[in-house]
């Protein structure tokens, strides 16, 4: 071998690598990515799990908001047609009446908070206290308490539909 020869691998070997780079950089860097890309991944996979369990907290609530509405809007059908029916009406007309709206009343009452539950059950016992064959001094007296608990129903269920609405805006928060 002549001597630029020579020259020539002894600044190969000098230099360590032609390309400018160090292994141990290049792994480095294949590391890092490695970490960045698995808290990529991580945070990701949280965020959708997040999302996750809040629809199917939202969808939870939404449906216990609709089976109310469909329960209220049967029961208060029912109690429509018993107060609308005529006073002509039979005994055994009347007694369908109430059995129907009791019957929805309390199938209510199942999708109820415990304020609603309550008030649609003594609307009911005190709308039967009116059907009943009794003297003029007690079908008042339940006339009376019926008209009251009535006038509470409405309000009653419009906090129990805002109480669904607060209950949504909550998923997600934990």
């Amino acid at each position: 071998m002549d001597q630029s020869s020579q020259t020539n691998v002894r600044q190969d070997e000098g230099s360590g690598s032609t390309s400018g780079i160090s292994p141990m950089l290049v792994a480095l860097i294949a590391a890092l990515s490695g970490v960045f890309g698995s808290a990529v991944t991580a945070y990701t996979t949280q965020n959708a799990t997040s999302k996750s369990a809040t629809q199917v907290c939202v969808a939870r609530i939404d449906d216990q908001e609709q089976r109310l509405r469909e329960k209220a809007s049967v029961f208060l059908g029912n109690l429509g047609r018993l107060i609308s029916s005529s006073p002509e009406v039979t005994i055994k007309e009347n007694a369908k009446l109430m059995s129907d709206t009791a019957g929805s009343g309390y199938e209510l009452a199942a999708y109820s908070p415990q304020e609603l539950l309550n008030n649609t059950s003594l609307l009911i016992t005190y709308y039967y206290a009116t059907t009943i064959p009794q003297d003029k001094k007690d079908f008042v007296e339940a006339a009376a308490n019926s008209k009251a608990k009535m006038t509470e129903w409405p309000a009653l269920y419009q906090k129990a539909m805002q109480d669904f609405d607060r209950r949504r805006s909550e998923c997600g928060k934990n």
